[in-house]
């Protein structure tokens, strides 16, 4: 459960690796290209033990009509399966491919552009990640939520991205100073607008009669359709007043987050 003792140790631990993290940045003062290239490895190698962690083989099964139920047989085959939720859809997700991009860009403006949307979407989206960590549900001990490699790369992943989006505040050489704000919204904007799609395209609809009765299965990527306080939403004006101070509250966090880049000097 949330804030559970082994959440607030995990907490406490990545509190520790993001402070000693940007102190060593400090004093090594790593370029850009090098930061990025141990980052970009470090994502892939973090995604690769997810994948590994959470994929299960499940049986293939075949729906019949048994004396008037509809029950799942059996085929007698199997094959590796994940679950919607964890693919590589949600924000923090979302930095793998970024950075990525800043690392190997052959345009300066391009991945200034990107690092621009890095910086406050990792430490925003991080942040809320480790203190939201759902995924501690999972788990019925402290000692179990030590035991997965799964935790593991969840949290110090996590201690990363916010670690990198500091490093690109800090350094001239990313080119990130308060004018990068409209490339940050720019670009956010239909990464944010894609979540619509994708939420409705994942979730498992059931119908009944050849009408919609509801939803059996239903993911969340950027919480577009889910406050992530829990408060329930049974008609869609709740909804789009719920989609009003989410955007009011993306817009104020991330400029918040480059307005002291104010007096920042960039890199020419």
């Amino acid at each position: 459960m949330l804030f559970s003792p082994g959440h607030l140790i995990w907490l406490a631990l990545s509190a520790c690796l993001i402070v000693g993290g940007i102190i060593a940045c400090l004093r090594i003062r790593p370029s850009m290209t090098r930061i990025l290239t141990v980052c970009f490895g470090l994502a892939l190698l973090s995604e690769t033990v997810k994948v590994l962690s959470v994929i299960q083989i499940v049986p293939i099964v075949s729906p019949v009509v048994e004396g008037g139920q509809l029950v799942y047989q059996p085929t007698g085959s199997f094959t590796p399966y994940m679950e919607a939720d964890y693919m590589p859809f949600e924000l923090c997700s979302f930095q793998i491919p970024l950075i990525g991009i800043a690392r190997f860009a052959k345009s300066e403006r391009l991945r200034q552009r990107v690092l621009a949307l890095i910086y406050p979407t990792a430490m925003i989206g991080a942040f809320l990640g480790l203190v939201l960590a759902y995924m501690v549900r999972d788990y019925t001990s402290t000692l179990a939520m030590f035991t997965d490699p799964h935790a593991y790369q969840y949290f110090l992943y996590h201690s990363m991205l916010i670690t990198l989006g500091a490093y690109i505040a800090i350094s001239p050489e990313s080119g990130v100073g308060f004018s990068s704000l409209k490339d940050a919204l720019t670009l956010l904007i239909p990464l944010d607008v894609s979540s619509f799609y994708l939420n409705s395209l994942l979730a498992t609809p059931v119908y009944v009669n050849n009408e919609l009765a509801g939803i059996s299965h239903a993911t969340n990527f950027f919480s577009s359709y889910i406050n992530p306080l829990g408060i329930p939403i049974t008609e869609k004006w709740q909804w789009m007043v719920y989609l009003v101070i989410r955007i009011v509250l993306t817009l104020t966090l991330v400029t918040l987050f480059f307005l002291p880049l104010k007096r920042k000097r960039v890199a020419s």
